[in-house]
């Protein structure tokens, strides 16, 4: 009998989908940083696809010329804590004091890249 295997089977190009069709974006929770690298690094493997593709397409002098529907979006990861109603602890088989640390893996427009975060001068 085989292991269940641990890999995320949401596909990165649905996700891709989903950023887009978003105005701000939308961010995915991961139980660990390597999770969501994975995933970041899934959703670069569908980028670099479309861009092959795209060579093959269209003329040199083209500006879809090596280029991708998803090259307008930032890929981000932060650490964090997911906050959860009671239902969704439910769900989880958490106790109602139970928190979860992980990461986000954000997904947002070119636009918002540099807004949608706190930045500080050191």
């Amino acid at each position: 009998m085989s292991r269940p295997s641990k890999r995320n089977l949401v596909s990165p190009r649905d996700l891709l989908e989903r950023a887009l069709a978003s105005p701000k974006g939308i961010r995915i929770w991961f139980n660990s940083s390597q999770e969501a690298i994975a995933m970041r690094n899934r959703m670069a493997t569908v980028k670099t696809e479309e861009r092959k593709k795209s060579t093959k397409i269209y003329e040199l002098s083209s500006p879809l010329y090596n280029s991708s529907t998803y090259d307008t979006l930032a890929t981000v990861i932060k650490p964090g804590v997911l906050s959860m109603g009671d239902e969704v602890k439910k769900l989880a088989e958490l106790s109602p004091d139970e928190i979860l640390n992980g990461v986000w893996l954000y997904i947002i427009p070119e636009g918002l890249s540099d807004t949608a975060f706190y930045v500080e001068e050191l």
